[in-house]
């Protein structure tokens, strides 16, 4: 799924007119360097602690759950007993950041079609993929070095100016009229727009892919459009 959704993106990003070629290499490289680790941090401190927690980079092992989960017990346990015999070091896995429960719960997940995956699941994936494109995730490159130069200024600020649509939608409701023009949450609104757009087109990509060449009745698929955006909504 997150592979899928990285092709979606990547698709996407030569529509971007506004975007000039150089902006456009950019963005794409950052994107197809991007990989799903699960347990990992992304707290700023020293190599010496990054190294020092067992979990950081343990890579996913698809449709495997016992096995991840098998993996997270292991890694936590080795995280606390390395920070015990190296006080200093402090642990950079604190209970219970590492897992994500709610994209763990069998009774959840299980028996789910490609629709309502993608409506739940596939938006999370996606949120966090757009956040790396993003007003604020823009300021770093693929190697996750922070960019200090006018290139990414400019770039930064051509993506809040494509935001004037969402900040005057956001600014009706009171409650959140006082945050909208601020960069982080911008950063999660730009997210959470382009999350659901991009896990849609996935799945409709791989809907029309599955189907092949036979014919779909209309009022299935529009049944399985909404099941997506029901899942998300909830």
């Amino acid at each position: 799924m997150f592979e899928e959704l990285k092709k979606t993106v990547l698709k996407s990003i030569p529509e971007y007119n506004w975007l000039t070629v150089d902006q456009k290499e950019f963005v794409s490289k950052k994107i197809e360097k991007m990989k799903i680790h699960a347990l990992y941090t992304n707290l700023s401190d020293l190599e010496k602690k990054e190294n020092n927690s067992a979990i950081h980079r343990y890579t996913m092992e698809k449709f495997n759950y016992y096995w991840n989960k098998i993996h997270a017990i292991r890694a936590r346990y080795l995280d606390r007993i390395r920070n015990y015999l190296s006080p200093s070091d402090v642990s950079l896995s604190p209970l219970p950041a590492f897992m994500p429960s709610a994209y763990y719960q069998r009774q959840e997940n299980h028996g789910g079609d490609i629709s309502s995956k993608f409506g739940s699941l596939g938006f999370v994936l996606g949120h966090e993929v757009l956040h790396s494109i993003s007003v604020i995730g823009i300021r770093w490159d693929e190697n996750g070095n922070i960019l200090n130069s006018e290139f990414s200024t400019a770039l930064s600020n051509k993506i809040i100016a494509k935001t004037d649509c969402l900040q005057e939608q956001y600014g009706k409701d009171e409650s959140t009229r006082h945050k909208v023009k601020k960069s982080d949450s911008l950063d999660e609104i730009v997210a959470d727009s382009g999350a659901i757009t991009m896990s849609f087109k996935t799945y409709k990509r791989l809907s029309s892919k599955l189907a092949g060449h036979g014919s779909q009745d209309p009022d299935a698929t529009h049944k399985h459009d909404q099941s997506l955006f029901h899942h998300f909504a909830q």
